[in-house]
């Protein structure tokens, strides 16, 4: 066995499901920041055409990326849900 793995064990599956949360909650909230930031755009900017650009501009290649990111994450994480499920059934 190799020394640098010696003694470890694999993560208990309500860990795995953890960790898959945490990360499906950390790129919710990624999308939520984003979001918070466009509506500082909404209040502060009278011209809607002004908006619309700094929208486009700024914000929208980043929140699909963010979103991305979340459905790949809760994707994850109800994987991790299942697997748990389907190993506890067995």
């Amino acid at each position: 066995m190799n020394e640098q793995f010696k003694g470890e064990q694999c993560p208990a599956p309500e860990n795995i499901e953890n960790q898959k949360y945490t990360a499906f909650q950390v790129a919710m909230d990624e999308e939520e920041k984003i979001m918070a930031e466009m509506n500082k755009i909404f209040e502060l900017t009278q011209d809607r055409a002004e908006i619309e650009k700094n929208i486009l501009e700024k914000y929208a290649s980043q929140m699909d990326e963010a979103m991305k990111k979340s459905r790949k994450a809760l994707d994850e994480w109800l994987r991790a849900i299942e697997e748990s499920h389907e190993k506890e059934q067995k």
